[in-house]
């Protein structure tokens, strides 16, 4: 009878380091699309680390805010609130408004060249009343 409750505190033991151990509660700081495995390891299995994750095992929350974990240029605080992977180098907050960007240089685009053909329409009408009239 001994054996089973070792054998049970062992495996309660266990069990608990390895839900402590994933760091649920840090879970609930992230936007939804970052709680999951990949967020800081290699597969969703939970197998390895990224370079966020190894940064997040290797220091303290407030310094691994600052920092780039995955080298994109953006610190591991901005990726968070804008809803990018910090372990993963080509999800990036600029990436997410690229469409954006990419529509205001359109419209920018197409103003100026509106703009200077009504010039050079406008100019060619006044030219051609000075010669005609």
């Amino acid at each position: 009878m001994k054996n089973y409750g070792i054998k049970i505190l062992l495996f309660s033991f266990v069990l608990s380091y390895a839900i402590l151990n994933s760091r649920p509660l840090y879970l609930k700081e992230l936007p939804p699309k970052l709680k999951k495995c990949r967020t800081c390891h290699l597969t969703r299995g939970g197998k390895g680390f990224n370079p966020f994750g190894r940064d997040f095992e290797n220091m303290k929350m407030d310094k691994l805010m600052e920092i780039d974990s995955d080298g994109d240029g953006f610190i591991n605080k901005i990726e968070i609130e804008k809803g990018t992977n910090p372990g993963d180098p080509s999800d990036y907050p600029a990436k997410k408004k690229k469409g954006l960007v990419n529509i205001l240089t359109i419209l920018i685009l197409s103003s100026l060249i509106f703009i200077t053909s009504l010039t050079i329409v406008l100019f060619y009408i006044k030219n051609r009343e000075e010669k005609h009239g």
